[in-house]
């Protein structure tokens, strides 16, 4: 029960991200996975509550459900690897939301009621402790370690592996050598998965591909993906065009393109300079593409401190836009923070900046809103 709910809550994450990268809107689409993940668990506890009143084996219909899960992720990779269509990568999405919380739910009286056949009374606290113990720990590391090393596809694959170990460990649960298999088998994944990062990582660039060039944001401009990488805060695309020469993406939305970064950065920068009469220190927050460091630096500042949340940007920036930044990301006039923009504000000397650019998306999210 505790793998159980480390893999549940693996998918979740998965699937939440994976929703507002290609939904957008976040608050619409967190509300939406949630929803049906709460529904899933709902309905699935019912149905177990009556399984576990028949006279069946209950081990059998533990096992079942458990590679049910297992099964659900490997068929929701391979359609996410082989669909071209957006409605298609919706409507299966929001298939394996609901039926792989609904299998989980379902457990859960189920394991109860053989608990309850080996002679152990009042354990219900017990299995769900278990299981929301591993729902805590799979949330935490599909967040700061799946999702950002292994990507998507990574993490898909990993939960599924788990949900299989869970059915081996579940057909026979008076056997040691059972457990023990599955934990060689959860033991070997993990270097598996890891020397196989940057194949993943290429999975998730076919998946985004299609759809991002599939016709739904793109206006069927001919663009050709270099990069794509999940965050631990976004996903980020760098795509290349012959009209405007590299483009960089953040979880569907364009933020610059090399054939009008001069335009856009200058009217980012320029007038507030132009409208200090002798500005020496200057915060920019955001940014990470380095094109509106690039001219500040054509003026003598004192000070010039760069606040960015995700480090990534700037490393992809550094590979992929150098006709962006111009190595502005790498002068050492600039002093360098990564952490949230909010939290430097309000932690720095007042009156200390001449001029601060907050360089970032219109606050249409509360998150973005607090800036």
């Amino acid at each position: 029960m505790f793998l159980v709910g480390f893999y549940g809550l693996l998918y979740e994450v998965i699937f939440l991200t994976l929703a507002e990268v290609v939904i957008g809107a976040k608050a619409m689409s967190t509300s939406f996975v949630l929803a049906l993940f709460l529904m899933g668990l709902a309905v699935g506890a019912l149905t177990g509550g009556n399984l576990s009143k028949r006279n069946i084996i209950h081990p059998q219909i533990l096992f079942w459900t458990n590679l049910a899960s297992s099964l659900a992720g490997f068929i929701a990779l391979f359609i996410f690897k082989h669909s071209f269509s957006y409605l298609v990568a919706i409507a299966s999405g929001t298939f394996f939301i609901f039926i792989i919380p609904f299998l989980n739910g379902l457990s859960i009286p189920i394991a109860v009621r053989i608990l309850e056949g080996y002679g152990q009374k009042n354990e219900t606290g017990f299995i769900y402790f278990s299981n929301t113990l591993g729902s805590v720990l799979g949330a935490l590391i599909a967040g700061a370690v799946l999702i950002p090393r292994l990507g998507f596809h990574g993490a898909m694959f990993f939960s599924a592996l788990l949900g299989l170990c869970a059915a081996i460990i579940s057909v026979s649960l008076n056997q040691r050598n059972r457990f023990f298999f599955a934990l060689i088998l959860l033991l070997l994944s993990f270097p598996f998965l890891f020397l196989h990062q940057k194949r993943l990582q290429l999975a998730d660039l076919r998946f985004f591909e299609k759809i991002y060039f599939g016709g739904i944001q793109w206006n069927g401009q001919a663009r050709t993906p270099l990069l794509s990488w999940a965050s631990p805060y976004q996903h980020i695309l760098v795509a290349e065009s012959s009209e405007f020469g590299r483009q960089l993406y953040l979880n569907g939305g364009i933020q610059v393109s090399e054939s009008d970064s001069e335009k856009y950065h200058q009217y980012l920068i320029l007038p507030a300079i132009a409208a200090h009469p002798n500005p020496k220190r200057i915060l920019i927050i955001g940014e990470g593409d380095g094109g509106g460091l690039f001219q500040v630096l054509k003026y003598p500042f004192e000070v010039i401190d760069h606040v960015e949340l995700d480090e990534t940007v700037i490393n992809v920036s550094r590979q992929y836009l150098d006709k962006i930044q111009h190595g502005a990301l790498d002068n050492p006039r600039i002093k360098r923070y990564i952490q949230d923009g909010r939290r430097f504000i309000h932690n720095a000397p007042k009156n200390y900046y001449d001029i601060i650019v907050l360089a970032f998306p219109d606050p249409y999210t509360l998150r973005l809103a607090t800036l």
